[in-house]
């Protein structure tokens, strides 16, 4: 019977999964002419995986608008970039081919959702997170920008599930796993790192907490096993730059992109502007390799925010608010059409749509927390986002890995909605089922007679 009703799961769960493709493929097939035209990221990504098809190892995409020209390149985490590239190999390398293989990726985003959400409250809201991620706009619309937040939403929901499989059932081969799909989120978007202090390391010692030998050995193999699969991408880099380089070197420009006087003052506080990275009056991105000019511009951005640091407290706040949808947020899309060519009327339906998760997120971590389920694998990606903004600027997609949680949350305040409207009701009230018993006890009982002596014996003993 379990097998069976697996089984069912396991086709409700495909149903939804294709039901998201179908929509992510209209959307990009419908359109693509007004896609054809990459952001700066997105074109960097298509570019740099037809370069790898073509033995190219990690330079700069040739006659692509960039900050660095052209080189050996770091400026994005590889992962989305050797993705892409499978695809290069395999022949599809047209930007609708890519498109069509991100599609994919998300596909497979809305099927781990559905698992995780099965392992953290059960199979009816593995289905609810299941359909949320497989209609919402702001799960489905990078795939067809080209964007890495196709496998972030992957990447997310594969550790999220990871992480509470092995709460559920730790071991050594659970911390394995974990530590890898970490390090492959790291390799995805380098601010994922700080999953490793909010999720992994705390999850590692609090299921293990009665055994402090046990709970260490398994992190260090954790740890162990994620060095593994980054050292060869770091090794590379400190091989090939003339400064040390590590995940990426996009933190320099972003940061200085993030601290002018665009950023600080103005109608778009809290975003970013290429042109103070691009200043002609002072061109330091026209000499050094790219360590060298992260360098330069890591100096310039930490220099201009420590220098007007009286603004950064209402910076912050805008960041973290166009991030979430509370500062500006229709400024926030028409900035996201002009740079991402994201379309403003899908970004105004994403929105709506995350108001609404938001709000039933709220429901949902109380459930959870009254039902001692734990929540902070859940919070992480979402503080992980808030941290992350904080330091550098806010954008809408910036806020993928929180979706992931809000989806499970939601999921769960919906299951409980569900749950109260399709609950049959008694089939006798209280009082009228303790009528029912009392008539049965006289009925067996018969009148005038006596209790048995034997009980009260008994009693007495």
């Amino acid at each position: 019977m379990a097998g069976n009703a697996t089984g069912r799961w396991m086709a409700a769960l495909g149903l939804i999964a294709t039901v998201g493709l179908v929509i992510r493929l209209v959307y990009t097939f419908v359109h693509g002419d007004n896609l054809a035209e990459l952001g700066i990221d997105a074109g960097y990504y298509h570019n740099a995986a037809n370069l790898l098809a073509d033995g190219k190892w990690f330079v700069s995409p040739v006659g692509l608008f960039n900050f660095y020209g052209v080189g050996q390149a770091a400026s994005h985490p590889p992962a989305y970039q050797v993705v892409l590239g499978i695809a290069s190999v395999l022949g599809m390398r047209s930007v609708l081919f890519h498109q069509l293989w991100s599609c994919v990726l998300g596909t497979g985003a809305v099927v781990l959702i559905g698992l995780t959400g099965r392992k953290v409250a059960g199979p009816r809201v593995g289905l609810i997170a299941a359909g949320i991620a497989a209609v919402t706009p702001t799960f489905w619309v990078n795939d067809a920008l080209l964007m890495s937040e196709s496998l972030v939403l992957v990447i997310v929901a594969l550790v999220l599930l990871l992480a509470y499989r092995y709460h559920q059932r730790p071991g050594v081969g659970g911390a394995v796993a974990l530590g890898v799909a970490t390090a492959v989120a790291v390799l995805t978007r380098a601010e994922l790192v700080l999953l490793v202090p909010l999720l992994v390391i705390p999850l590692l010692i609090v299921t293990d907490r009665r055994d402090w030998r046990r709970s260490l050995g398994r992190l260090a193999v954790s740890a162990l096993a994620a060095l593994v699969v980054v050292t060869p991408w770091v090794a590379y880099n400190l091989h090939r730059f003339d400064k040390p380089v590590t995940i990426s070197t996009g933190l320099g420009q972003t940061l200085l992109a993030a601290n002018c006087p665009q950023t600080y003052f103005g109608p778009e506080i809290g975003y970013w502007a290429v042109q103070c990275v691009l200043d002609p009056k002072k061109p330091i991105h026209a000499g050094g390799d790219e360590s060298v000019q992260e360098a330069a511009y890591r100096r310039r951005g930490i220099d201009y925010a420590t220098s007007h640091a009286g603004r950064v407290p209402f910076v912050v706040f805008a960041r973290v608010g166009r991030t979430f949808g509370f500062y500006a947020p229709i400024d926030q899309l028409r900035v996201d059409e002009r740079d991402n060519r994201r379309e403003l009327p899908v970004s105004i339906a994403g929105l709506a749509t995350f108001y609404l998760l938001a709000g039933l997120s709220i429901a949902g971590f109380v459930l959870l927390r009254r039902r001692r389920v734990l929540v902070f694998p859940l919070v992480a990606p979402i503080a992980a986002v808030l941290v992350a903004v904080a330091l550098t600027y806010g954008q809408t997609r910036f806020r993928v890995p929180a979706e992931v949680s809000l989806a499970l949350f939601a999921a769960v305040a919906l299951d409980a909605v569900i749950d109260r409207l399709i609950r049959p009701p008694e089939l006798r009230t209280p009082s009228t089922s303790h009528r029912v018993r009392a008539d049965a006890t006289v009925r067996r009982r018969p009148a005038g007679r006596r209790r048995p002596r034997q009980a009260v014996d008994d009693r007495s003993r």
